[in-house]
Order: structure tokens, then C-alpha cells, then sequence
């Protein structure tokens, strides 16, 4: 498959259960994120994609790091593709400088993307990671003792928003696609620097790795972190151990699957995808499965069985912020607590905002947002009661609408838990 359909066929994948196909794409200006951008550019027609650029300067390479931003606006001029920008402040340079560099920057990056998306409406942020970094993270982890869980490496999709469709492609691959579209890039020269972990492999033990062992080493690296999502299969289901096959139907399900789509692996055992997750386990039955979670002001709750971490927060109503599908805010006069997330009930109705008071079956407003039917028990909702005031991931309920008369909201924040920067017990 050539880069453009690897990229097509996971936007594809993304798109087609989401009503909001915005991305927001990070470029730095180095070949990675220049191919994913001009990657993303040839499908945005196809699928109708709403795009926008963003770049941070650090200020750690003095006119370098100027020339890069200069560099990814004129890239940006020149797609037609909204740009946005972090200079950073000579204090905050400083606080960057030191021990921790790599670390630093990408919360700093990560804070920023966040920042944008949700003033700009965009529901998921594109980054350039291909497979050498995705071997660097296998590498840094092994060596940092990290278990079976920690060497599983990145996913095309990570806390239903950051979106890596380059990981299985080689940096050879990345760099010839831009030889033959005849496509400019910076060059970091930092990154040959031996001062961080990443480095030190980058430049030292992989090429020597790949001397010794030979040029296709790395791709077997690749194929052992398959073999470790073998192995949690295996500690997952209790020794059920699925065939090859099921196995690489299973990563095919994990890194480009239908949401909601579903396979059996045997012995009750069920691997499913939802919420951008691939949820493998025995298949309870319905009445057996969390059927609730109760909220009150204040709430920092990690859920995982459904693979979730939920925040509320009580606000002044001037920090509202631009809607995005996984925030609520409401009207704090209009809501009473205690409120519960739960699955959609079978009479459950909600009047959703833009539809003035009309009401509307929650089954047919996620039947509208075309959510597949396997995926739709999966679907959540926050309710007062059995007044719904939102569907997770659609719309919220005009009855508790925030206004110009609006003094206090209350913000629920509902996220993966392995969202990048941010702890599952709702610490940083």
C-alpha cells in the first residue's frame, strides 16, 4: 500500500464514524510532519476534512528556530490551510533550556494543540510520527523496565483525538514520498545531538543495531511489538491463545477497524473497537456491565471499563470555551446534581440545542450521526434523572444551554485515559 491510501484508508476509518472530520495537524517542518501535511491535503477533498496548521516556536536554536516558523507559515500560505502559531517568551525559553528538554516541549506543544483545537473547533490533532519513532518509544520504555503494557508503543488513534496515520511507515519511505512531490523540509539538527534518550538511540544504537543485525532489523522490531499485543491478548482473556490469523485481524481491527465492528476469538472471548480502543475480553451479559457512573461537582474519576476518565468542574461562565464533542457545559441554575453517565436508555429523548425545544429519540440522534448499531449500546449519555442533557460525542440539550444570562457553568471533561500529559486520576 503507498503512503497516500495508508493515509486515506485510516482517515477513512476515523471519518466515518465522527460528524466533525477537522484536523488540526502539527508541523514543524521537518519531513515527517511536511509529508503529513501535504498527505492530508490530497484527501481533504475526498473527505470532505476541515484542515488547520499549527507550529511552536521554542526559541532553543536561536535563528533556526525563527526560520522554521517562517518556513511552516509559508507552507501553510501556500496549501490555503489556516495557520496558527506559539512564539514562546524569552522566560519560558529559559524554563525549556536544561535537563528534560524533549519532555518539556511536548507538553508545551501538547498544551498549545489543545488550546487551539478547542478555540477553533477541531476534533482531532494530526502528528507525524512514523515508525522509527514508534521503535524509539519501544526502545526507551524496554530499557526504562517497562512492562507488557508500556512497550505496546503509540496507536494510530490515542484518547479519541491524536492521530498518527504514518506510524507503519518507514522514515525511507517518508523521505522518498517528498523526492518525488518535490517537497522542501528543515532539517533539526539537535535531534543529532547525544543529549536525551531518544537521541542517544537515534543516532547511536540503531544505526549500529541495523549494522550488525542488517537493514530489515527495525521491521522485525516492528513485528516484536505485534508479539507483545500477542501476548496481552493472551493475559487478557485468561490463556485463550487466538491463531495468527485472528492475531493480525485483531491489528487490523486495533489500527484501521470500523468502530463498533467486532470479532470473535473463541471460548466467549471478543475483541471489540470503541471509542477509537480495541476492547478485548469474555462478552458479559448486558445486565452484568457498569451501568453507571454518578458525577458531583468536583468529580476526578477514572473509568476503565470503559476506558475513560471524566472531570467536573464548576466555572465562571466567561471561561466557557468553543464547543468540542467531549466537553459538556451547562447552565449550573439549569443543572441539579447528582448527574450519572450511562448508556442510552430505550424511551430516552432530549431536546437538542438548534432544534428550539423539539425533542428527539437519543436512537435516532445517534442513527442520524451514523454510528453503527453495534456501537450504539456502547454510547453514552449524561442525565439528570431521566432528563438526558447530552449525548457524548454529538450534541448537548437546549433545556440547559449556557447564555448571555448564564453567571455559572458547570464543564465535564471526558477524555481517554491515555491521554497525552494528563493522568487517569485527573492529575498532571
Amino acid at each position: 500500500m503507498d503512503m497516500l491510501s495508508t493515509v486515506a484508508e485510516s482517515v477513512r476509518s476515523v471519518v466515518e464514524t465522527d460528524q466533525d472530520p477537522s484536523f488540526l495537524i502539527a508541523v514543524s517542518g521537518g519531513p515527517d510532519s511536511v509529508a503529513l501535511l501535504d498527505l492530508l491535503a490530497r484527501v481533504k477533498r475526498r473527505f470532505g476534512l476541515k484542515l488547520g496548521i499549527a507550529h511552536v516556536n521554542y526559541r532553543l536554536r536561536e535563528d533556526d528556530s525563527d526560520e522554521d516558523a517562517l518556513f511552516v507559515q509559508d507552507l501553510a500560505r501556500s496549501y490555503g490551510i489556516p495557520f496558527s502559531f506559539k512564539t514562546l517568551s524569552g522566560a519560558e525559553a529559559n524554563e525549556m533550556a536544561g535537563a528534560g528538554v524533549p519532555d518539556k516541549a511536548r507538553r508545551v506543544r501538547f498544551q498549545y494543540f489543545d488550546e487551539i483545537s478547542q478555540r477553533d473547533g477541531y476534533r482531532f490533532v494530526a502528528l507525524g510520527h512514523q515508525q522509527l519513532d514508534q521503535i524509539e518509544t519501544f526502545l526507551a520504555r524496554l530499557f526504562r523496565g517497562a512492562g507488557t503494557d508500556g512497550l505496546k508503543g503509540m496507536r494510530v488513534l490515542a484518547a479519541g483525538r491524536y492521530f498518527r496515520p504514518l506510524l507503519s511507515r518507514s522514515r525511507e519511505e517518508i523521505l522518498a514520498y517528498l523526492g518525488r512531490r518535490c517537497l522542501p523540509y528543515r532539517v533539526d539538527r539537535s535531534n543529532d545531538a547525544p543529549i536525551c534518550l531518544r537521541n542517544r538511540l537515534r543516532g547511536a544504537l540503531i544505526p549500529a543495531i541495523q549494522q550488525t543485525c542488517g537493514a530489515t532489523t527495525l521491521e522485525s522490531i516492528a513485528r516484536t511489538m505485534e508479539r507483545v499485543a500477542r501476548m496481552l491478548i493472551v493475559r487478557m482473556t485468561r490463556g485463550e491463545t487466538p491463531s495468527f490469523e485472528q492475531v493480525e485481524q485483531m491489528v487490523r481491527l486495533a489500527t484501521s477497524g470500523r468502530s463498533g465492528s467486532a470479532l470473535d476469538v473463541g471460548l466467549a472471548v471478543r475483541a471489540r473497537r470503541v471509542y477509537g480502543r480495541l476492547v478485548i475480553g469474555t462478552e458479559r451479559p448486558r445486565e452484568e456491565r457498569l451501568a453507571q457512573v454518578e458525577l458531583s461537582p468536583g468529580s476526578r474519576l477514572s473509568v476503565p471499563e470503559w476506558g475513560l476518565s471524566v472531570e467536573v468542574d464548576e466555572l465562571p461562565a466567561d471561561q466557557v470555551q468553543q464547543y468540542h464533542p467531549t466537553v459538556f457545559h451547562g447552565d449550573r441554575e439549569k443543572v441539579r446534581f447528582p448527574l450519572v453517565l450511562r448508556s442510552p436508555r430505550p424511551h430516552d429523548v432530549m431536546a437538542p440545542l438548534g432544534m428550539e425545544g423539539h425533542h428527539k429519540r437519543i436512537s435516532r440522534i445517534l442513527m442520524d450521526a451514523k454510528v453503527p448499531p453495534d456501537e450504539r449500546r456502547d454510547a453514552l449519555v449524561l442525565a439528570e434523572r431521566n432528563r438526558v442533557l447530552w449525548v457524548f460525542g454529538h450534541c448537548a440539550s437546549d433545556e440547559c444551554r449556557v447564555d448571555a444570562r448564564t453567571r455559572q457553568i458547570v464543564r465535564i471533561r471526558i477524555t481517554g485515559l491515555d491521554a497525552p500529559g494528563k493522568r487517569a486520576d485527573g492529575r498532571g
